[in-house]
């Protein structure tokens, strides 16, 4: 019995080499399962190779083998600015990471089609805060209504990640949580013409979501999105860390908490209080410490020794995977207010019961059960179907 022969095109394997380079080509041709030069012959002329190592050479790439009978090279996910530091930008996205922003592009393409006049609810940004990050953030502030008094009334740390997602999501942003690959990204965020999505990382611990929620959201409101490792070291992205540590700290609020006091560090009772500040705030003790840093309640050399400290330190905290079932796993990774417009729309018979299992990357079979979850076991305009 033959085995199925596919045509690999060169032009279309070369093309996968350039844009995901950060993966060498000899461990590309040893996840293959062939020799760095049957790859190198592969990409010189178009060859015929069996399906299942044209499979096993796709996944590399995190591609189905179809992507080898494209006619012209597949083009690389755009993701708008890239606000990494210079080290981090000389290198390639994984095809990991390339997944998500492909997966994070299509929803807003999906989006535009079936609710091309939504408008996001964000504040508008005049010219003096566009520049000054405190004012940037009491201007959210007053527009989403934050309250220190609810957040106060929240348990922990994965319902303060929850209740600021639905925040997030109030204003007509679709949230999305995935396992980033934080050595490159912690987070990313993008727009269409009317719609704007941010993705946070699973593998970091809920304060630190919370905190790249509110950085991202930053780069919604002053329009230059992309992909991020929230560095203190080029211009953006220090900006938009204090937008987040501003916005969640407010300068009266933690004023009023601390009353002038200066912070060491030397001291144990200064510890226990940034712990105190943290557990307060619902926010991270790093995020804290910059907080403190910002407003002259620390000098830098404290606050340099501190970061460093707590950033070498392992995560203790980090969501494994296995949280949930897979159904709220999968919202998770969708996003609510995402799934529930498309929902929305099949009850509204705009879009087809085939469309809703490609937009949200559901089977069919499961999506009654995600539905369910979604809307808490209530019938929805989808009905049973």
């Amino acid at each position: 019995m033959s085995h199925p022969k596919i045509l690999v095109k060169a032009e279309v394997l070369e093309s996968l080499l350039t844009q995901y380079a950060a993966i060498p080509r000899n461990v590309v041709a040893e996840k293959a399962g062939i020799s760095l030069a049957e790859l190198e012959e592969m990409i010189s002329e178009n060859t015929e190779i069996s399906l299942s190592r044209a499979e096993k050479l796709a996944k590399v790439f995190y591609k189905p083998w179809t992507v080898f009978l494209l006619d012209a090279p597949p083009t690389a996910p755009a993701f708008g600015q890239d606000n990494r530091t210079v080290a981090n930008q000389e290198h390639h996205v994984s095809p990991e990471m390339a997944v998500y922003l492909e997966e994070a592009s299509n929803v807003l393409s999906f989006a535009e089609d079936i609710d091309p006049n939504r408008i996001l609810s964000l504040p508008v940004v005049d010219g003096q805060s566009v520049n000054n990050y405190e004012r940037l953030a009491e201007l959210m502030r007053e527009h989403i209504g934050y309250s220190l008094e609810e957040v106060l009334k929240i348990k922990d740390h994965f319902e303060a990640l929850r209740y600021w997602k639905a925040k997030i999501q109030s204003l007509g942003i679709y949230v999305s949580e995935k396992p980033l690959p934080l050595d490159q990204v912690r987070a990313f965020s993008m727009m269409s013409e009317r719609h704007a999505i941010i993705v946070v990382s699973t593998k970091d611990i809920p304060y630190a979501r919370i905190f790249s929620l509110f950085h991202e959201l930053c780069h919604i409101l002053l329009k230059n999105t992309g992909i991020c490792d929230l560095s203190t070291t080029n211009t953006i992205e220090p900006f938009c860390n204090n937008f987040a540590a501003s916005f969640l700290v407010s300068k009266r609020e933690l004023a009023d908490l601390i009353h002038g006091r200066q912070f060491d560090l030397t001291d144990v009772a200064d510890s226990v209080l940034v712990t105190e500040l943290s557990k307060c705030f619902k926010i991270s003790k790093l995020a804290i410490l910059t907080r403190l840093k910002n407003l002259g309640y620390i000098t830098d050399f404290a606050y340099t020794y501190a970061y460093e400290e707590r950033v070498e330190a392992p995560a203790s905290e980090v969501d494994q995977s296995g949280h949930g079932n897979w159904h709220q796993n999968k919202i998770k990774s969708v996003g609510t207010l995402y799934s529930t417009d498309v929902f929305s729309a099949y009850g509204e018979g705009r879009i087809s019961y085939q469309d809703v299992s490609r937009a949200l990357g559901v089977a069919q079979k499961n999506l009654e059960g995600y539905r369910k979850i979604l809307f808490g076991g209530r019938a929805t305009h989808a009905g049973t179907n």
